[in-house]
C-alpha cells in the first residue's frame, strides 16, 4: 500500500510480528476505538491477539495483511489497517481493521488512508 499521493505526509509497510510491542503502545496511547467498542482500554496481548488473528477455518482466503501507517518524517506509527485478501472469492478485499492516532482524527488522514486502501 502506497500513499495516495507522492507528497502525503504518510507512508504504510507490511508490518511483522516484531512489531508487537511497537503496536501495542500505540493501541494503549489511543484507547478510544477499544472504550467506544468494547467499554474499556484496550487489554494486554491485543496487539499479538491482531498479529495471530485469521478467519475461521471453513472461511477461504487467500492472505491476511497489516499494515502498519507511519508518518514519512518521523517513522512513528500513526495507524494501522488490517486486510483479508481473497475473502470468501477472488477479489473480495475485507477491511477487518482501521485506526489512526486520536489526535490525527478530524484532520483528514482517515480519508487518505481509506481511498489509498480502495
Amino acid at each position: 500500500m502506497m500513499p495516495l499521493h507522492a507528497d502525503a505526509s504518510w507512508s504504510a509497510v507490511l508490518a511483522e510480528r516484531s512489531s508487537v510491542g511497537e503496536v501495542q503502545a500505540f493501541y494503549e496511547a489511543n484507547p478510544e476505538y477499544w472504550r467506544i467498542t468494547h467499554g474499556h482500554p484496550p487489554p494486554p496481548g491485543e496487539a499479538a491477539e491482531g498479529f495471530d488473528f485469521r478467519p475461521p477455518a471453513e472461511t477461504p482466503y487467500r492472505d491476511w495483511r497489516i499494515w502498519l501507517v507511519r508518518d514519512r518524517e518521523s517513522r512513528c506509527m500513526i495507524g494501522e489497517l488490517s486486510v483479508a485478501i481473497d475473502l470468501l472469492a477472488p477479489g473480495v478485499f475485507h477491511l477487518g481493521f482501521f485506526i489512526i492516532e486520536s489526535v490525527r482524527q478530524g484532520s483528514g488522514l482517515a480519508k487518505e488512508m481509506h481511498a489509498a486502501y480502495e
